[in-house]
């Protein structure tokens, strides 16, 4: 099973995000692209030039998540 977040991150210790990322992303076979709203778990994982993502990941703006992601399925359907 791939590791779609991965280690090295900077989130604090012991922090739930990164388990409950990890959990869901372990969840499916599927190909995934995660969209990240700017916030502290999008800064702890992709710090310039790294990322602790090993899955297609955008940033995206507050409250535009679900529009970016509509955004993608419709290119990838296209």
């Amino acid at each position: 099973m791939p590791v779609r977040l991965a280690s090295g991150h900077r989130l604090c210790a012991g922090c739930a995000e990164s388990i409950i990322a990890k959990q869901i992303l372990m969840g499916t076979e599927d190909q995934v692209i995660v969209s990240g709203s700017t916030g502290c778990f999008e800064v702890s994982t992709t710090i310039f030039p790294y990322t602790s993502w090993n899955t297609p990941y955008i940033h995206t703006a507050f409250g535009n998540g679900a529009a970016t992601c509509a955004g993608v399925e419709t290119a990838y359907t296209a």
